[in-house]
């Protein structure tokens, strides 16, 4: 047989293998995509669908990164890695990968109304409003859904100074925009005068007094941040160390023999003196937990022998935990649960030089890369 009948035989015959594997994909992937792979090469996109549907974490993970790898602009990889995460009670990794789904795929409501689900467990309340508007823009079922779980916030100092400046920020001219109509529609009378009052203090935020801790201290407090910031307001603010210390006291406060690390382009580091005198505060913030169950939660490491220790307490001195520094060489994770009692609307969270454990002659410095509290135990 000539070449050119060999060649092009060749070619018909990968043309149709290539027909075959493409019907393959579209007709059977979503539904088999363990069909669909038989095919090669195989494609991303019956991966990144078998990663959704696989039953451990290091599967989907491992088929997430090998679908990402082909098919680099697909959105499912980073969902499933997002559930691998969520199998392992990883929320801050899963919000990072469903993030980028939905920058992905913007249009795809349930991977937004999952995002939103997380940030609601993080108290992420700024990216949690402004996602589920999104997401009513997109679905106007839900609508009432989303107006009646921000309405929630009022019950919480935090969440009620986060919406007063999102209306705020929203309002032209001091009329407030639809959602905010809406929202107001959806209030009970006290709520729609609550909600008022917010807008106004946040759109005109009155001068701080130095150290004060009030609700009202607080909301004019997150009225004042740059815009960038509002996003770091979470049940720590800032507890990656992205910025240096700010405003007391709901910002931190750093003490002697302690320094934040940090460029503004990225998650920094809480630096401090592991032969800090036992008593020393190396940094502190003011919390606005409402009563009840959480959970402390570090990345960080101290030379060994040292004795810093993570508390939260009340003003009253009471202390609701401690979380030693880890003694390692790379930063390692620790958590511990604790609960907030009635009659201690607001706590101090620091980095305390406790002594009692420190050992002769320790030197060097401690990093702390994140500081957390976390909703439940």
């Amino acid at each position: 047989m000539p070449f050119y009948r060999t060649f092009g035989l060749l070619v018909l015959l990968g043309l149709m293998w290539c027909a075959v594997r493409a019907a393959a994909i579209a007709l059977v992937g979503p539904i088999q995509p363990g069909w669909a792979l038989a095919f090669w090469p195989p494609s991303g996109e019956a991966l990144g669908t078998a990663a959704l549907r696989a039953s451990s974490s290091p599967e989907q993970m491992a088929l997430a990164r090998e679908a990402l790898r082909r098919a680099p602009l697909s959105a499912e990889p980073f969902v499933a890695a997002a559930r691998a995460a969520a199998r392992e009670a990883d929320a801050s990794q899963g919000s990072r990968w469903l993030e980028e789904a939905v920058v992905r795929n913007s249009r795809d409501s349930d991977t937004r109304r999952q995002l939103i689900s997380l940030y609601w467990q993080q108290g992420r309340w700024s990216e949690a409003i402004d996602q589920g508007l999104a997401l009513a823009r997109q679905r106007s079922d839900v609508g009432d859904a989303i107006h009646q779980s921000m309405l929630l916030l009022l019950d919480d100092p935090r969440g009620s100074a986060i919406l007063g400046r999102k209306l705020a920020e929203a309002s032209a001219n001091g009329e407030l925009p639809q959602w905010g109509r809406q929202l107001m529609g959806a209030a009970s009378p006290a709520h729609r005068r609550r909600l008022q009052a917010l807008a106004d203090l946040a759109a005109a935020p009155p001068d701080p007094a130095p150290g004060a801790v009030s609700a009202e201290a607080y909301a004019a407090w997150v009225a004042r941040l740059p815009s960038e910031r509002v996003d770091l307001v979470a049940p720590v603010y800032d507890g990656t160390f992205r910025s240096v210390a700010g405003i007391a006291p709901f910002e931190w406060r750093v003490g002697p023999g302690a320094r934040i690390e940090a460029d503004g382009s990225g998650p920094g580091a809480l630096v401090a003196s592991a032969a800090a005198p036992p008593g020393t505060i190396l940094a502190r913030q003011t919390l606005v937990l409402p009563a009840g169950t959480y959970q402390l939660a570090i990345a960080g490491a101290a030379p060994s022998g040292s004795a810093l220790t993570w508390r939260v307490g009340c003003p009253s001195g009471r202390v609701l935990v401690e979380l030693p520094l880890p003694a390692a060489d790379a930063p390692q994770e620790a958590g511990r649960g604790f609960d907030v009692p009635g009659g201690c609307p607001f706590q101090e969270i620091a980095l305390v030089a406790s002594g009692s454990s420190r050992e002769p002659g320790v030197t060097g410095e401690a990093r702390t890369r994140q500081v957390e509290v976390r909703f439940g135990r």
